[in-house]
């Protein structure tokens, strides 16, 4: 056969549980005989929309480019170009049977398009998106279990700035129409877990008939060995040290971990000591990240950041905790922590709750206590963990997984596609929806130039202002300019004063101290003019003396 598998995102861009799932998919068909071809959406954009073809571990990827804001908004699901390539593509390629993991980045018309070139399909739901925009159900921090409709979503689902209650809520219905159609079309609509499958049924319209639960196949990105060391030590009592508690994947609020850390603190102190914590993951948001390490404060906890799937294996833990808010369809880090040899625990949602069964133990959702409650349970008994170890099932190998999935490919090949009567009807709805997006954004366009005009006048005034303003700049610059020379004139005449003022100062100072020596010089003279005076007074008496005696 040839099977066609698209995928919201694909290695090497993507590298999720969905990803390496397709990945290891992929080559178990081919193995088995089968040609495979995939197709992906991406983040990058292109001025024109455009499939761009690559080769990764020797399959052909053909990846759907597209151009524009908001590639990711459910809005942009509707997306009439992905749908055209994807069409190209089709015709191009020319598969047996096309099997849609993920409509996300891409087209919510992908079985439409199939079975429009008569090419049978088949969908798996890796989650919640088929039912809810926002693809994880948590509205306000809580799982919210509503049917998919506008009086429903309205309040909740993400909004572009232009998007009225009016269209939001003609997007939403459409959203809702597009995907049950989309599955009353699939040949079949293979879900991971009976839960799972409940939880949409839940949700949205579909046909219950051609349900089938598929559990995935395993991962092998995370290898035990018979006989390793690290795994044979977890299948040992744990002696009298502490619980060690694992976490990992993805840290956002959805996925709980702070749950974990908040139950542990409503344990007794003591018995809060009985338990050690290993975190591995990222926090990308600030916030929740402020939130677990006020959690953690006073915890015996380790973080181990971002790793890589063996790096879980380096470290010794007795249990794995999934305290998840979703309602999760499969859960492949429950696979991981199976495959090491770890019972769990886990909130009582989803397929998490369907697959523990005895090999480990279960908690209330979103409800700290709960899970408090179970581990205080645990710290007085951990011999349970010898017994959970014990009931730990086997996982389904990916080449059994992909036998299956191809006994089902024959099936629908077999049966052909599928048509609905009412998919003119559809068709009308999308041309309706389309036009009135487009009546909407003229008016928004006429309303849009109104503005521009009156704020470009303004902005001619603010110009005229911001002239005037930048020619008073001009005149300042010059003022201060200007006090700056006078600024350098003063300061050079201060130090030319200044140095005259010193050499004055230099020259009073010496014409004092020449008054002084000739003062002292007139005294010298006027003491020698005494001297002299008092010896010619004693000639003159010698001379008259002698004048007698003659």
């Amino acid at each position: 056969m040839k099977v066609l598998q698209v995928v919201h995102g694909f290695l090497p861009q993507f590298r999720g549980g969905t990803e390496l799932y397709l990945l290891g998919l992929a080559r178990a068909l081919r193995e088995q005989g089968h040609e495979v071809e995939i197709v992906t959406g991406t983040t990058f954009t292109a001025e024109v929309p455009v499939a761009e073809a690559y080769e990764h571990d020797g399959f052909r990827v053909h990846k759907i480019v597209l151009s524009g804001s908001y590639l990711e908004h459910w809005t942009r699901s509707l997306a009439p170009r992905a749908t055209a390539l994807f069409d190209e593509l089709l015709a191009r390629i020319a598969p047996d049977v096309v099997h849609v993991q993920h409509w996300f980045r891409l087209s919510r018309a992908l079985i439409d398009t199939c079975a429009a070139r008569g090419i049978p399909a088949v969908c798996t739901l890796h989650d919640l998106y088929t039912s809810c925009p926002r693809i994880f159900r948590i509205r306000d921090e809580k799982f919210c279990e509503r049917t998919l409709s506008a009086q429903n979503c309205l309040s909740c689902v993400p909004r572009l700035p232009w998007m009225s209650d009016e269209r939001t809520a003609a997007e939403i219905d459409l959203f809702r129409e597009d995907f049950e159609n989309e599955l009353a079309l699939a040949g079949r609509i293979i879900v991971p877990s009976k839960a799972h499958g409940e939880m949409i049924q839940r949700s949205i319209t579909l046909p219950v008939e051609r349900l089938r639960v598929l559990p995935h196949g395993t991962i092998t990105s995370l290898v035990t060995r018979p006989g390793d060391a690290a795994v044979a030590r977890r299948l040992e009592p744990s002696g009298q040290g502490p619980i060690r508690l694992g976490i990992w994947g993805h840290l956002f609020h959805m996925k709980g971990a702070h749950l974990l850390l908040e139950a542990l603190k409503l344990l007794d102190p003591k018995c809060a000591t009985k338990f050690r914590v290993h975190i591995w993951g990222e926090v990308v948001e600030p916030r929740y990240r402020r939130r677990l390490d006020d959690a953690a404060e006073g915890l015996d906890v380790t973080w181990h950041g971002a790793f890589l799937p063996n790096d879980i294996r380096k470290v010794e833990l007795d249990l794995a905790v999934l305290p998840s808010l979703c309602s999760e369809s499969y859960s492949f880090v429950l696979d991981e922590a199976f495959r090491l040899g770890l019972p769990a625990i886990v909130a009582e949602r989803g397929a998490l709750a369907e697959r523990i069964e005895g090999a480990g133990a279960t908690f209330q959702a979103e409800s700290a206590e709960s899970l408090a409650k179970v581990l205080g349970e645990l710290a007085d008994d951990p011999s349970a963990l010898a017994r959970w170890r014990a009931a730990i099932p086997g996982l389904v190998a990916m080449s059994d997984h992909a036998r299956d999935l191809a006994a089902l490919y024959r099936e629908v090949i077999d049966e052909g596609p599928r048509r609905v009567q009412d998919a003119r009807r559809l068709d009308h709805l999308r041309l309706q929806h389309l036009e009135k997006n487009q009546i909407e954004h003229e008016r928004l366009m006429f309303g849009y130039l109104g503005h521009i005009k009156r704020e470009t006048g303004r902005a001619d005034h603010f110009e005229g202002v911001c002239k005037e303003v930048i020619e008073d700049q001009h005149k300042i610059g010059a003022a201060r300019a200007a006090a700056e020379r006078l600024a350098d004139t003063e300061r050079s005449l201060r130090v030319s004063l200044q140095s005259k003022l010193e050499k004055l100062e230099a020259s009073e100072n010496a014409a004092v101290a020449a008054r002084v020596e000739s003062a002292a010089r007139r005294a010298q003279l006027n003491e020698l003019e005494k001297r002299l005076e008092s010896k010619d007074f004693l000639i003159a008496t010698l001379a008259e003396e002698l004048r007698r005696f003659r």
